[in-house]
C-alpha cells in the first residue's frame, strides 16, 4: 500500500507569477479532479462524489475524471476563476462505480511571467 497514492492535492489557484495557460499530463493512475468556482462560499470540498463528467455537484463545483495519458489545459476563466484539487482518498466514485486509486504522477508545464523572475537587470 503506497501512502502517497492517497495524499491528494489541496484546492488552489496556481500562482499569478505564472502566465495564463497551464498544461498538465496525468500518468499512471486515474483520479477525479474537482473544480470549485472562486465565488462559491465553501470552507472545504466534499470528498464523496458521484457526478458524471460535465455535470456539477454542489453549487459551483464540477468534477473532471483524469485518466492516464489525459492532458488538462487550464486558461482564462478555468485558470483564474476556478480552484482545482484532488481529494485525499483511496477510491473515487465515478458514474456510480467505485474505482480504486493507484499512484498518480502528473507532469505540469507552466511559464513564469517575465516580471515574476525577479532578476537584476544588467
Amino acid at each position: 500500500d503506497d501512502p502517497d497514492q492517497n495524499q491528494g492535492l489541496r484546492q488552489h489557484l496556481d500562482l499569478l507569477r505564472f502566465e495564463d495557460g497551464i498544461l498538465s499530463v496525468s500518468l499512471e493512475s486515474a483520479c477525479t479532479m474537482t473544480f470549485v468556482h472562486v465565488d462559491t462560499k465553501r470552507a472545504d470540498v466534499a470528498t464523496d462524489h458521484d457526478d458524471v463528467v460535465g455535470s456539477s455537484g454542489p453549487e459551483g463545483e464540477v468534477d473532471v475524471r483524469l485518466e492516464p495519458g489525459d492532458v488538462l489545459f487550464m486558461h482564462s476563466a478555468a485558470r483564474y476563476e476556478w480552484t482545482h484539487g484532488i481529494a485525499a482518498r483511496r477510491k473515487d466514485v465515478w458514474e456510480g462505480a467505485e474505482i480504486e486509486r493507484g499512484r498518480r504522477v502528473s507532469i505540469t508545464l507552466r511559464r513564469m511571467c517575465k516580471a515574476g523572475w525577479n532578476l537584476e537587470e544588467d
